[in-house]
Parts: structure tokens; C-alpha cells; sequence
């Protein structure tokens, strides 16, 4: 009998790794060590699948807490070296916000890319602009490369620099006559340095699309300089064409801005329960309790027994149905 339980139990551990199957045969580790190591393969693949999908379940909110807790608690420390840190005595300041953060092209979920390569779809940018009217040229988003904000709540002034590389990129035919369209622009703005009428330059800009026709911008904090933290949303309103410079390999254009407003995303993913796991270093070492499955009941897809649902997942996940310990045994051996 205990030959067969040793057969059994062998079969059972092959599919899952050889490392398994040699554990069970060196006796090396413990069944309870076992079940948690299985029990978190199990848990990883399926928020890996929650999250492939897009969908919003309480694994991925709780992923999604802790991964934004831990960046911004590394805020406060600086790696010196050799595996050391050191705590910042840094402190925000809200009056005076100056910092600078990539722009770059957003990654969709795996099933929103794959249908936009299927049915075609607008790329999504960091940065979200909205203009005047819809069909314009050329749109700022998409070639920006950085945006500096620098914002004095004192003295209400609000500027925002976009830069643009002026090095043509071969991979997008746009990018020469976006160039063209910024130096035009720049070309505009050198002649009015000399102009003192606010007006008269309002209504030169006001013929330039580029110039006149953003109305706000728009976008979220990520691994920002300076300090900021992540999740920070800004959005700027009714922008005015500020200063325009020119390097050897960039062109930035500066806006002051009229009014903007700010929030932290963060506050919103807050969740009692998970900031007491958080602060308690709590292990995550129960995906039952995360999931919210304990009341439900599972049965074989073959016999109809009831099973457990570590039992469920693993066979359900390794062979595409769920089975009970009889029916795997008959379907390993039937194989062979």
C-alpha cells in the first residue's frame, strides 16, 4: 500500500516540476511547505491571468497597493552603495512643485493589443491633450519626449516645457514635418521677441495651429525627478505660448497656463485591510482568504467527487479540467 502511495504521490508532483518528483523521492521538505509553494504558483498564475485580461480583482488591487506603497516608501531613501541606504530628510514643498517626467507611448493590456493589431486602434500616450477642435495636424503627445513643470502657488505662475528631439526618427513619417512645423513655429516666435503689444502677438500666434490651439494637458506621476511622488495628476488649463528654445538635438516650447489642479491617484486605491497587511508585513501565503473562495465547493469533472480547491486549481490548470486523485491516476497510467 505504501508503494502505491509512493507511485501516486510521485505521478502527482511530475507535472508540476522535476524538482518535485526528486523532493518527494529524496523525502527533502515538509507536505505543509509543499501546499504553500503550490498554493502561491497557483496564486501567481492566476492574478498573471487577471491581469493579462484587464480585469480588477481584489488580488490585483491588493498588487497594485503594495507595488505603489513600496515605490513611494523608496522615496524616502538613497542608495549609496554596497547594498546601503540612507534616509532623506527632504521634505515636499507644496508651494514651490518643480520636476520633470518622460513622456512616452502607454502599453495596453495584452487583449487590448492584440485587438488593436487585429482591428486597429489610436495609440495612448502619457501625456493627455485636448484641442480646440479634433483634426489637427500635428498633435504634441506624440512627439514629445519630457515635460517640466514648474509651479509657483505664491505667485500663481504655472509653466509647463514640452521638449521634442529636432533629429528626425526614420521610423515615423511624421516626425520630419513635425520638425519642419516647430521650426516654422520658432522662426514666428524670434520675430515677436521684439514686439512689446500683447495683442499683436496673440493674433500672430493665433494663425499658428501649434500655438493656439491646445487647450489642456493632462497626465500622471510615474519614477518623476525630483521627488515626486508617483500618481500625482495634473492637469492644466488655457495655455499661452510662453518662450521657445533651441539646442543642438531638442526644441522645447514653454506654456504658462491659466489655472491647474492636482490630485493623488494613490488615495484612491487606499483599503484599510491591505495598509494593515502592509504596515504588519503580513505574508502573502493564502490566496483563498485573498480571493474570497472559502464557501465554494468543487467537484470532479470526471466522477463528480468533491475536491479540495488546491486540488481543483492545480489539475484544472495542468491538465484543462478538474480532477480528483483516482481519476488522475487512471489518467496518467491510461497514458502510458
Amino acid at each position: 500500500m505504501k508503494k502505491n502511495n509512493w507511485f501516486f504521490n510521485l505521478l502527482y508532483s511530475l507535472p508540476f516540476s522535476m524538482k518535485g518528483g526528486e523532493k518527494l523521492i529524496n523525502k527533502e521538505g515538509n507536505s505543509s511547505s509543499n501546499g504553500q509553494t503550490i498554493n502561491q504558483e497557483v496564486s501567481d498564475e492566476r492574478v498573471a491571468k487577471h491581469l493579462l485580461k484587464g480585469e480588477l480583482t481584489k488580488s490585483v488591487k491588493e498588487l497594485r497597493y503594495r507595488t505603489y506603497k513600496v515605490s513611494n516608501a523608496s522615496n524616502d531613501f538613497k542608495y549609496i552603495g554596497d547594498g546601503k541606504v540612507v534616509k532623506k530628510n527632504t521634505k515636499r514643498n507644496l508651494h514651490k512643485i518643480n520636476f520633470s517626467q518622460t513622456c512616452k507611448l502607454l502599453t495596453a493590456n495584452v487583449l487590448e493589443t492584440l485587438k488593436e493589431m487585429d482591428e486597429g486602434g489610436a495609440d495612448k500616450y502619457n501625456l493627455i491633450i485636448s484641442y480646440s477642435y479634433p483634426l489637427v495636424k500635428f498633435k504634441f503627445e506624440e512627439f514629445a519626449t519630457q515635460i517640466d513643470v514648474n509651479i509657483d502657488n505664491d505667485n500663481n505662475d504655472i509653466y509647463t516645457t514640452l521638449h521634442f528631439s529636432n533629429v528626425p526618427d526614420g521610423y515615423n513619417s511624421k516626425s520630419a514635418p513635425f520638425i519642419n512645423e516647430l521650426k516654422k513655429l520658432f522662426d514666428v516666435f524670434s520675430k515677436t521677441k521684439t514686439l512689446k503689444d500683447t495683442n499683436v502677438i496673440n493674433e500672430i500666434f493665433s494663425h499658428n495651429e501649434m500655438a493656439s490651439t491646445m487647450q489642456t494637458l493632462e497626465f500622471v506621476t510615474f519614477k518623476a525627478s525630483n521627488d515626486e511622488p508617483d500618481l500625482m495628476r495634473y492637469k492644466f488649463n488655457l495655455p499661452m505660448l510662453y518662450n521657445m528654445e533651441e539646442s543642438n538635438y531638442e526644441i522645447t516650447i514653454t506654456f504658462k497656463w491659466s489655472s491647474y489642479n492636482s490630485d493623488n491617484l494613490s488615495d484612491k486605491f487606499f483599503d484599510k485591510t491591505m495598509d494593515e497587511k502592509y504596515n504588519n508585513k503580513t505574508r502573502k501565503n493564502n490566496i483563498f482568504d485573498l480571493l474570497g473562495d472559502k464557501d465554494k465547493v468543487f467537484f470532479c469533472d470526471n466522477c463528480g467527487k468533491e475536491l479540495t480547491e488546491n486540488d481543483y486549481d492545480i489539475t484544472k490548470y495542468t491538465f484543462g479540467r478538474p480532477l480528483c486523485k483516482d481519476c488522475l491516476k487512471n489518467t496518467l497510467l491510461s497514458k502510458e
